[in-house]
């Protein structure tokens, strides 16, 4: 799986069969199995998962981080992405993998 960098989020936004949102994805730790929940800007192609970014939140001002904080909130009322519903390698960490 891809981990996207900023550029790349506003590349896809314009591409017409690729779609963004907040999602919280399941992270885990394969070395010690810790397992947690983080909130990520998570990218679609044809409506299935295929990468996310490493940074949670990022915004040019405080009012666009408000903004971003009412996406998050809808990625509340959603399931849980888990690792295997990502078409692709899964990056744990959110490194690049160019």
């Amino acid at each position: 799986m891809t981990t996207f960098t900023t550029e790349d989020r506003i590349e896809a936004e314009n591409h017409p069969v690729t779609s963004w949102n907040y999602r919280l994805v399941r992270m885990k730790d394969d070395k010690w199995g810790d397992e947690w929940v983080e909130v990520r800007e998570v990218f679609y192609e044809d409506g299935k998962p295929i990468g996310h970014t490493a940074t949670t939140i990022m915004a040019d001002d405080v009012a666009e981080v408000g903004k971003v904080l009412e996406l998050i909130k809808l990625a509340l009322a959603k399931p849980v992405l888990q690792p295997e519903e990502f078409i692709g390698a899964f990056t744990n960490y959110g490194e690049d993998t160019e």
